[in-house]
């Protein structure tokens, strides 16, 4: 049976370092449609959603994500666990990729290394999230249903609910976890940071 890769971008407005970030311009474009776009270049990705919630402070968000075209599914605020699973149901997905929208600046050739990589193996989780390799703002992950949906059923702490994937990685007994490092970037240095999480970043 044919995999149905989906990238879910996890947005959302009500950022407590930097509220609104998402709807920041960086010349004509807000940082949201800079990262929309780029996700949309890929041949790989079968379905992009736009996982953000239900506060009536990102409404912008699922106006900008409709205007281009690309699904929204509306969930909880805190539990992001709960609405990565419901999305992914909702969707049917096989394999989720999971990219969060203060990454503006994401390369989409190594969001589809890291696909190839996972279909050609039997993994639970992967991502390429080693800083020594790539700056933070590049980084992925991409994981299949099941692992999601046992994450959604065995978790249990309030950390685990906000952070989506942190019950996969901190049970490798559970799961067959990968982390891509690939080539090195030449020049790079770890201090170089492509994410928004501060206004200094902007």
């Amino acid at each position: 049976m044919e995999l149905k890769i989906t990238c879910i971008v996890q947005a959302r407005t009500n950022s407590s370092r930097l509220p609104g970030k998402l709807l920041l311009r960086l010349g004509r474009k807000t940082v949201f449609q800079y990262l929309i776009e780029r996700l949309k270049l890929s041949k790989k990705i079968d379905s992009l959603v736009i996982a953000t919630t239900k506060n009536k402070l990102d409404n912008e968000i699922c106006k900008i994500s409709k205007s281009n075209k690309i699904t929204v599914f509306r969930g909880s605020e805190r539990n992001v666990l709960n609405r990565f699973y419901h999305c992914a149901k909702k969707d049917e997905s096989s394999v989720i990729i999971r990219v969060t929208a203060d990454c503006p600046l994401i390369d989409i050739k190594y969001v589809e290394t890291l696909i190839e990589v996972f279909k050609k193996n039997n993994y639970d989780y992967l991502n390429n999230t080693d800083i020594n390799y790539l700056p933070d703002g590049f980084h992925c992950e991409i994981f299949s249903f099941d692992a999601l949906e046992k994450s959604y059923k065995q978790a249990k702490s309030k950390f685990d609910k906000q952070h989506v994937t942190s019950y996969i990685w901190k049970n490798p007994d559970k799961f067959k976890i990968k982390v891509y490092r690939g080539k090195k970037i030449k020049n790079f240095t770890k201090k170089l940071r492509l994410t928004l999480d501060y206004y200094q970043d902007f």
